[in-house]
């Protein structure tokens, strides 16, 4: 799908920085070594492809995809669970609820 490096990094982000599943009722731990360590090599192979404001702005792009991901999960848990695949009554809000919990780790980082 067409989208922008900074929403590739953010998912890249919201998936593999956390220590725990996005549906894991407990709040995640962002490991910053591991976010660290991700914005390093995606920076170093990328090369001339990224822009310098898209360069700049990784961190900005992780929260915001977490973000919108949470918004998602919250706004199919509202619509009666649609669109996503559960397995059990709460587990859309569980996951949006984790990712705001990321969200917010993110977002001290900005």
């Amino acid at each position: 799908m067409p989208g922008t490096a900074l929403s590739d990094f953010g998912d890249m982000v919201r998936t593999f920085t956390t220590d725990r599943p996005e549906d894991d009722p407990a709040d995640p731990v962002l490991r910053r070594d591991v976010l660290e360590a991700l914005k390093a090599g995606y920076l170093e192979e990328a090369g001339d492809f990224l822009h310098a404001s898209e360069r700049a702005q990784l961190l900005h792009g992780a929260a915001w995809i977490t973000g919108e991901q949470a918004m998602r999960f919250l706004g199919d848990w509202l619509a009666g669970d649609v669109y996503y695949k559960t397995r059990y009554a709460e587990h859309n809000l569980v996951r949006a609820r984790n990712q705001l919990a990321l969200f917010r780790e993110l977002s001290k980082l900005i």
